[in-house]
């Protein structure tokens, strides 16, 4: 009701509320919802594939020195930087990977 009160309600308020109910029918319709998830999604792994993902993972090598006699051990990490490709974009081994991060991140809420 409060989307069509104008007396007692802000016009950005009305939007915001008419904006709600266009996507998500309060609630109550959840096909709306749903779709809009779907759509999320299905953009977010778009996004994923076009410039999201680096072209190879980063390697991590760590080396490090023990002294003969025991003591403190030192180790220097080296990581090479992530960059993306610069052809070859959409692949299905880079759509396979985006699906996998965003269902991990959507649906399994996962922290890595």
């Amino acid at each position: 009701m409060a989307r069509h009160d104008r007396a007692n309600t802000t016009s950005t308020e009305r939007g915001l509320l008419h904006s709600y109910w266009l996507l998500s029918g309060y609630g109550l319709r959840v096909s709306r919802a749903l779709g809009c998830l779907a759509a999320a999604m299905l953009a977010t792994i778009g996004l994923l594939m076009g410039f999201g993902l680096p072209q190879h993972e980063p390697k991590q090598e760590a080396t490090g020195t023990v002294p003969p006699a025991g003591g403190t051990v030192t180790f220097k990490i080296d990581k090479d930087h992530p960059q993306n490709p610069t052809k070859d974009r959409l692949t299905g081994e880079r759509f396979e990977k985006a699906l996998n991060v965003t269902l991990d991140s959507v649906v399994f809420r996962s922290s890595g």
